[in-house]
């Protein structure tokens, strides 16, 4: 499953009944930190330290996401 299907993740983790109580697994296709260039391009962005470059690059990406939303 795509990483970024908010209502297929929300299906595929609804409650399973009772009788049905085997182990269930979901695994997900995703990019970290995917909408936001700077992010995607980093190999190593589990952990960040944002530098000055770094937020103002993300909030950049801010902006520009919630003008696109307006």
């Amino acid at each position: 499953m795509k990483g970024d299907d908010i209502v297929g993740l929300l299906e595929a983790v609804q409650p399973v009944p009772a009788a049905d109580a085997r182990p269930r697994v979901v695994i997900l296709d995703s990019i970290k930190g995917q909408g936001v260039p700077y992010l995607e391009q980093l190999s190593n962005s589990h952990h960040l330290r944002l530098t000055d470059e770094m937020t103002v690059a993300l909030n950049e990406t801010i902006r520009q996401l919630e003008a696109a939303h307006d």
